[in-house]
Order: C-alpha cells, then structure tokens, then sequence
C-alpha cells in the first residue's frame, strides 16, 4: 500500500476517503481492504480509474459494492465544498493584497464564485437526487420479498450528471486561464499557490468524481435496474 501512495501521491485523499490514511507501514492492499470491509476488485478499480483517465474496467463490480461507492460520493461532495471554501478565502486575501490593483482582479473573484456557484449546485442535485436513488436501487435489489417501483432510466441519469461535469471542467479551464493571464498588482504570491493548489484539487476530483460514476457506477446500476425490472415482471404476472 505504501509503494502505490508514493508512486500516485494524487490518490492520498481518495484512499483517506475510503478509511486509509497515511500511516500505513507495511500494509498490504488486500490487507486493507479485509480491514475495512471492501472488495479488492472495488479499491483496484477505483484506484486505475482515478490514476489514469483512459483507464476501462473489464471486470464487472460485485453488486454490494455500491455501497462504498456511494459512501465515496459522499465524502468527494464534502471535500468538494470544503476546498471550494478555502480556496474562496485565498481569492479574497489575493485581491486584498494587491492594494489599488485589487479591483482589477474583482472579476476573477466573480467568475470563481459563479463556477463554485455551479459546483455547489451539482453537489446538492447528486444528494438529493442521485445518492437517494442509487440507495433505493440497492434496497430494491437486495430485497427480493419487496415488491419494486419504477426504478426509471438510470442510464439517462447518469449520463445527465456526466455532461454537467463536462460543463464544469471547462469553467475551471476558463478560470485558470483568467488566473494565469489577467491577475494585476504586487499580490500575495503565497495566497496565489494556495489557489493553484486547491484549484489543481478540485479538477482532479471532479475529473475522478466523473469517471467513478461512469465508469464504475453507472454499468453497476444498469445491471441492477435491469435484474430488478425483470424480477418486476415475473412478479406481475404471477396468478
């Protein structure tokens, strides 16, 4: 496990996200995944999708692993706002140090509340929408005795949030490039690294955010609408 942190330093926060943190000595990744409680095949693919864009599964998810994966939605939405939030709080010591220049710079400070404006959104529609689903699908699955509801076109909706993160990847394109060319004035260049920082972050999890969800969730969700529609049928044509 150490070997895999220090050779892909990027996928630290998703490791802490699923229960490994730093710290790990000689720990093995099946190990790990005894400890808590996750399918090997899950934590690989979930590793080879976030270190590598191109990267396609060729194995199909046991059906319990959505579970973690939606638990691993959850804490990518929390460390989402939270980086949103600070690095919001480096924009505005930036354009407080540029004195007169400061006011120049307001404009990048607009664009960015409108992009974290947006991401927000996103976030509130996947727990109020997406998350609640996907649970309801695990519980339909799962519960052979329990007679299932229309569990609607989940390919549909999957590929629904997948074009929002598109359009959200090239705003935060358009906002580095308003950072890299148009910031006036002697600023905080320590407030400015900050910024990169915690921009790089937000395009790498959202970027993951995505494929994890197309990648890995929505095939899993399929298989599992699919299985429930059919156990719907039989039921409803039963004397």
């Amino acid at each position: 496990m150490a070997e895999v942190l220090l050779r892909h330093p990027q996928l630290i926060p998703p490791l802490m996200r699923l229960g490994i943190r730093p710290g790990v000595g000689d720990l093995t990744v099946s190990s790990a995944c005894v400890g808590l409680q996750v399918h090997s095949d899950l934590l690989m693919q979930l590793l080879n999708v976030l270190a590598d864009d191109t990267y396609l599964p060729d194995n199909a998810l046991a059906k319990f692993d959505m579970l973690p994966l939606i638990d691993y939605l959850k804490n990518v939405h929390v460390d989402l706002l939270n980086c949103l939030q600070l690095c919001g709080r480096h924009i505005r010591i930036l354009i407080s140090s540029a004195g007169d220049s400061g006011r120049l710079m307001e404009p990048v400070n607009s664009f960015f509340e409108e992009y974290s404006s947006e991401v927000s959104s996103l976030i509130e529609e996947e727990e109020s929408r997406l998350i609640p689903f996907l649970s309801h699908l695990y519980e339909l699955y799962f519960s052979p005795g329990y007679s299932p509801v229309d569990v609607g076109k989940i390919s549909e909706s999957l590929s629904l949030f997948g074009s929002r993160y598109d359009e959200v990847e090239k705003k935060m394109t358009d906002l580095m490039n308003l950072f890299v060319r148009h910031l006036q004035g002697d600023y905080d260049r320590h407030a400015f690294y900050g910024i990169i920082q915690f921009l790089q972050g937000l395009a790498f999890d959202i970027q993951g955010l995505r494929s994890v969800e197309m990648k890995l969730l929505k095939p899993l969700a399929n298989e599992m609408a699919q299985e429930v529609r059919q156990r719907a049928r039989k039921m409803a044509v039963q004397p």
